[in-house]
């Protein structure tokens, strides 16, 4: 497999963006205080707008590539595109399900021993 410049500026741009929205929804979680489901709340109405924000201006940055008559172009959208909504869903949506259940599971078990 060979991987292109064009192909390594993608997959670094796509890395930083996926990481950046976890990482802003993971940094209020942590810091937030309360309990868990407090913590879930404030994050989510704190920073999540904020990061919703970041997303669709991100994806309205790059929107117009999708009427783009060249391939690098529109491959360029496809990957954002997806890189963007996965991130953004992600963030916001599955990593505080992830985060509930793995808790409620290491409880259980410290509850056990």
């Amino acid at each position: 497999m060979n991987i292109d410049t064009i192909a390594a500026i993608l997959v670094t741009i796509a890395l930083g963006l996926s990481v950046d929205y976890s990482a802003h929804i993971g940094h209020a979680f942590m810091v937030a205080t309360g309990t868990r489901q407090e913590r879930v709340y404030h994050t989510l109405v704190d920073i999540g707008p904020a990061v919703l924000n970041g997303g669709f201006s991100t994806f309205l940055a790059f929107g117009m590539l999708m009427t783009s008559q060249s391939i690098i172009f529109r491959t360029f959208f496809k990957i954002f595109f997806l890189v963007v909504f996965f991130g953004l869903f992600h963030g916001l949506a599955s990593s505080f399900s992830c985060t509930k259940c793995l808790s409620t599971f290491l409880e259980t078990i410290c509850k056990a021993l």
